[in-house]
């Protein structure tokens, strides 16, 4: 069985609404319906339904009642219904249902035993000092009424007395008297009448409109601003606007675009978006009508831009070596603020020793230069930073603006280098031989002579100086009161001092760094991805890898002060760097400061078996540590390259140093 949904309107025609009044309240019509017969276009149908779904209670304003009926046959030509209504006399009626339409049935009901007023309520418009109700009597006998204005000043009722018949119609004059300039004033009088000894008692409600001479007041406010972009939206709000009677008559308001684009007078209009898809100085009318018809507008002007963008930062950014020690030098060029800005919030660089990309936002390190407002023309800008690791690092320059996340650059790698080194080594192979040890020493310890053979390795091209050890200290922000583990800090030989922070007496920068422990060298080693040389590589290198015909003195066989400051010369520690290099193109490997060793301490060389011979690491273990070349302390014996001699780790001592080899 098919279904139909039909929305049927009943219209219900009053003369005014009616009020029915008992014990002041007051009555609308309900209306019930019910079906009383239903047949189709051919035969009566026994049994058929129609089930009321929902209907409203009472008329709407405009006296119309919505009901939904279900229908449980597929073709109805009629329904017929029963209306009532308090105060009104039953109706029945007919509703002609088509196959396919929506039918209207206008039931007209009349009033019973009432009086009946029309209009029902009054409103004294501006210009006017009066109007009349027609009184009309409904089934009633003749009744004497009486008017009550409500002991309302500005309200005068003529007559204050009447008899209203069935026959003729009853009139009331109600003429408002106002002194005072309010927009609005109301107020309620009421007929008092008897009918079968019941006193009843009809109100009226009465409105005077007051003469509005007060223009109302426009504001308006824009969002986001009044600078926005093209095709931005832009919400305007005139819920600021003000008028004197807008208690009572709601504003209406209406907006005017360029090219006298206006949106017309509407309540709903108080706030409207709105967007501009040219550039330029667009002029905003916010119009408001008061409820005098009185208008009044307010203009505003929205500056449209083009649409924004960021920074334009050019893809290179350069770095160089710093005056100082594990410092760079970075320059960075952008060549705009972008588009619509003229500044940047902030701009400078970015780095990282682990993240080939850094950014502001994956843990890279800031260097902030700032803001800036400058000229929106390119421009460089430079930051030098300090105290940096001696690691690869990767470098970016960033900038941001207010509208924009940060923009970079590509990274620039940078190895912030605190060692230069040599390489040491054969070539083209993994292992190079070397001799180790002299049968014609003059010391028993530097016996028995021997082959090793060694991995290629790099070694430091100098003894590590003064300001590389105080790059160090300060790298590791190494407490003063713990450098007795590194360093013998007060120390007359000591050319290391603290103020705030470590730094070198000047002139001795370039000094290598003695009174150093075995432990402190190891640590710089360590910090510097190093480690400190075997005895076998510390020989090699001196040796210049010549292991037949080899010099008695890193870099010559005849003439030590060549090539070594040691007592026969200059008897105190020199600069680095200050005698001639040996082959492989290292200094100071014979005299000017003696340098640890990793090898623990044997008083002579063990013989090793073929393959034993690899890259010799000394003893497992023991209690001194093995240093190497003498210093400017020895005479010419103690300033070989073969010579050796031992310390404990945590000596520090007034001529020893060291230097740093890496794989």
């Amino acid at each position: 069985m098919k279904t139909f949904y039909r929305n049927i309107q009943y219209l219900v025609p009053f003369w005014g609404l009616l009020f029915l009044l008992t014990q002041c309240e007051t009555y609308k019509p309900t209306f019930s319906i019910k079906v009383v017969n239903l047949k189709d276009t051919t035969q009566n149908i026994p049994g058929a339904k129609v089930i009321v779904q929902g209907q409203t209670e009472t008329a709407d304003s405009n006296g119309i009642v919505v009901v939904t009926i279900d229908l449980d046959r597929f073709i109805l030509d009629r329904v017929e219904v029963t209306a009532n209504a308090k105060g009104y006399k039953d109706l029945i009626g007919n509703i002609l249902v088509g196959k396919d339409q929506q039918e209207t049935a206008i039931l007209k009901m009349e009033p019973r035993n009432r009086l009946v007023y029309t209009p029902d309520s009054l409103v004294i418009g501006p210009n006017e000092v009066f109007k009349e109700i027609k009184v009309k009597n409904l089934g009633l006998d003749s009744i004497p009424v009486d008017y009550f204005n409500n002991n309302l000043s500005w309200v005068n009722l003529q007559p204050q007395k009447d008899v209203i018949r069935a026959d003729k119609d009853g009139f009331l004059k109600v003429t408002a008297n106002i002194a005072q300039q309010n927009c609005r004033v109301d107020g309620t009088v009421f007929v008092n009448w008897t009918n079968g000894g019941q006193q009843q008692s009809d109100p009226i409600p009465v409105t005077k409109i007051i003469t509005d001479t007060q223009k109302p007041f426009p504001t308006f406010s824009v969002s986001p601003g009044t600078i926005v972009t093209q095709h931005q939206e832009i919400t305007f709000n005139a819920n600021g606007s003000t008028d004197n009677c807008m208690a009572y008559f709601p504003l209406q308001y209406n907006w005017k675009f360029d090219n006298n684009n206006q949106t017309g007078f509407d309540v709903g209009n108080v706030i409207f978006k709105h967007s501009y898809p040219e550039v330029g100085v667009k002029k905003v009318y916010l119009i408001v009508r008061d409820g005098a018809g009185l208008e009044a507008d307010w203009p505003m002007d929205i500056t449209v831009i083009e649409q924004p963008t960021p920074p334009d930062i050019a893809k290179t950014v350069s770095a160089t070596a710093g005056q100082n020690l594990l410092s760079v030098v970075l320059n960075g060029t952008i060549y705009s603020f972008g588009q619509t800005f003229n500044s940047l919030t902030d701009h400078g660089f970015v780095y990282s020793t682990v993240i080939d990309m850094p950014t502001l936002e994956n843990g890279g390190t800031p260097i902030s230069i700032g803001q800036s407002s400058a000229s929106p023309q390119q421009f460089t800008f430079s930051e030098t930073v300090t105290n940096l690791q001696p690691k690869r690092h990767y470098f970016r320059a960033y900038a941001k603006n207010s509208g924009f996340p940060a923009v970079y650059s590509d990274p620039v790698v940078f190895d912030v280098k605190i060692v230069d080194f040599i390489p040491v080594g054969g070539n083209g192979g993994s292992l190079f031989q070397a001799q180790r040890g002299d049968n014609d020493a003059a010391f028993p310890n530097q016996k028995p002579q021997s082959q090793v053979y060694l991995n290629n390795f790099q070694i430091a091209e100098t003894e590590i100086t003064n300001e590389q050890y105080v790059a160090f200290l300060n790298g590791n922000n190494i407490p003063p009161n713990q450098t007795a583990n590194f360093i013998a800090l007060g120390n007359s030989a000591c050319k290391v001092v603290f103020t705030n922070k470590y730094s070198v007496v000047p002139g001795f920068e370039k000094h290598p760094a003695i009174t150093v422990s075995w432990n402190g060298a190891n640590a710089f080693c360590s910090w510097v991805n190093g480690r400190l040389p075997t005895e076998a590589e510390w020989e090699a290198a001196a040796r210049s890898g010549n292991a037949a015909v080899y010099p008695q003195w890193a870099g010559s066989t005849n003439s030590p002060g060549l090539v070594a400051v040691y007592n026969g010369n200059a008897n105190q520690l020199l600069q680095v760097r200050q005698r001639e290099r040996n082959d492989w193109g290292l200094y100071d490997m014979s005299g000017n400061a003696a340098e640890w060793c990793s090898d623990w301490y044997a008083s002579q060389y063990t013989i090793m078996a073929p393959g034993e011979d690899n890259n010799p690491q000394g003893p497992p273990a023991g209690n001194q540590k093995v240093f190497r070349g003498g210093s400017f302390l020895n005479g010419q014996e103690q300033i070989t390259v073969t010579y050796r001699n031992r310390e404990f780790p945590i000596a520090l001592l007034p001529y020893m140093g060291f230097r740093v080899v890496r794989n």
